[in-house]
């Protein structure tokens, strides 16, 4: 009797625990990855900002890193609305951090006509995914 019920424990602590690495630590896992290399894919483009607000900025410069910003918003969307769990969404909001109204200053990133207007975009898409490393002082 004694054997059943530690066969059946040692089941069910091994179904939970696959539940938990499954679905919650793996999506998370996912989720920050792709927050990291959006993270430095911004940082890739405001280093290519003019030192200049004023500035206009040139088109040419940068393009590759603003469609790669652009793929690397929708992933996260799509991380966040489809494979996070609940609990872990409702986390987010509680930071006030929030993919989707971050997509507006990503897609408007590519249209800013100069570097002052393209930082605040920026530090607007930080605002929203919660990165202090885009926030100014």
């Amino acid at each position: 009797m004694r054997f059943y019920l530690v066969v059946g424990f040692s089941f069910l602590a091994g179904m939970c625990g696959y539940i938990m690495v499954r679905f919650w630590i793996l999506p998370i896992g996912r989720y920050r990855r792709a927050k990291g290399e959006l993270l430095q894919r911004l940082n890739d483009y405001r280093k290519l900002l003019p030192a200049d607000d004023t500035a206009p900025l040139q088109r040419d410069r940068g393009r590759k890193i603003l469609r790669d910003i652009r793929r690397q918003g929708v992933a996260i969307v799509d991380l966040h609305d489809q494979e996070l769990p609940y609990w872990y969404r409702l986390a987010l909001l509680s930071r006030k951090e929030s993919p989707e109204a971050a997509t507006d200053p990503i897609l408007r990133l590519e249209n800013m006509p100069n570097g002052g207007q393209a930082r605040k975009c920026l530090e607007e898409i930080g605002r929203h995914l919660g990165f202090r490393e885009l926030r100014t002082p």
